[in-house]
């Protein structure tokens, strides 16, 4: 029940069966994550059955609408006119999946049992440990993604989808869209209905089908930061105060603050190898020498300080102290990056 990230070979192993028109008896999609899960749910339901099978031989429940004994009675019905049934299962997490321990031992040889389970598999139930003994039953385990994997999510997502983009745009879209990742692929999704096979989704592609600034975006503030250009950081501060709703000071504090914290580390633990410095602040490679930069733009008591200017305003942000009428965004930018 190992847990994936950006797909680990279990998940790409299940993907490839079902492609290839080769299901288990039994699929438990579980986690924290559900992304990854539903995706394999629709991608069965799209290859198992024909169109014309499906009416008679898929059943779609709810667990909240069902129980065990529902779902042993639809697994263990005949499919009509075609190889199997298929029973899938979504909010499995509602129902005792106990009651399934003996159809997990034996199940229906004709019948691909679906359970969409989007929670945490408890490992001290009864079923999870039946589970382990097993091998024809498919188990994924699925743990949410750190905000560092995200741009990697969103360049497997968009090769998924016949299309390919570069680091940069990766990390935009990761920051935009945040970490729920049905939107993220949900957007993609819409970017590959508009681009031709292949294409490149670039900053400009963003701006017109995203909505993402290819200028006023918190990349490019954080890299502005990163390079001391106070002029760029004036531009873009103005652009994000003319929209507080997109761009809350609260949210932008957090954005920097995860820039200068990577910073620090360089300079405490005096990295200066592009290898190190990526394995130390789990970036792409990419954005390892825009960091190393950095570190000549900044001393590590300018780092110190430009730390303590964010967490002031993070507290003007959340109201405690100072009146954000008078804090602007700008002030506070300008006193991290002027010398």
């Amino acid at each position: 029940m190992a847990k994936i990230s950006i797909p680990d070979a279990q998940f790409v192993t299940y993907q490839r069966e079902i492609a290839e028109g080769k299901f288990r008896s039994v699929y438990l999609l579980a986690g924290e994550e559900p992304f990854y899960g539903d995706l394999l749910a629709d991608e069965i339901e799209k290859n198992a059955l024909n169109d014309g099978e499906r009416d008679f031989n898929q059943m779609v429940m709810y667990g909240k609408e069902c129980d065990a004994q529902t779902i042993l009675e639809a697994c263990n019905k005949y499919p009509m006119m075609a190889q199997r049934m298929v029973v899938i299962v979504k909010e499995a997490h509602m129902i005792s999946l106990d009651g399934l321990i003996p159809y997990f031992s034996n199940p229906q040889a004709t019948t691909v049992l679906v359970l969409v389970h989007p929670k945490k598999i408890d490992g001290r139930k009864a079923y999870a440990k039946e589970l382990k003994k097993l091998n024809q039953v498919a188990v994924l385990n699925t743990g949410k993604l750190y905000d560092n994997q995200l741009p990697d999510f969103v360049k497997y997502r968009v090769k998924a989808l016949g299309l390919n983009t570069d680091d940069k745009v990766a990390y935009i879209l990761s920051e935009y869209l945040g970490n729920d990742l049905h939107r993220i692929n949900n957007e993609l999704m819409k970017l590959a209905t508009v681009l031709p096979k292949g294409a490149a989704i670039t900053s400009d592609t963003i701006e017109a089908y995203v909505g993402i600034s290819k200028i006023y975006n918190p990349f490019e503030l954080n890299s502005a930061i990163l390079s001391r250009d106070v002029k760029k950081c004036a531009t873009i501060a103005r652009g994000f105060e003319a929209n507080p709703k997109d761009f809350p000071l609260l949210v932008i504090t957090a954005l920097i603050y995860s820039a200068m914290s990577k910073l620090l580390i360089l300079h405490a633990q005096k990295i200066t190898n592009p290898q190190a410095a990526a394995s130390a602040l789990r970036v792409s490679p990419f954005f390892v020498s825009e960091y190393l930069n950095a570190t000549k733009k900044y001393s590590y008591a300018e780092t110190l300080r430009a730390i303590s200017i964010l967490r002031k305003y993070d507290r003007i942000a959340r109201g405690i102290g100072g009146n954000k009428a008078n804090d602007s965004l700008s002030e506070m930018i300008y006193m991290m990056v002027s010398k």
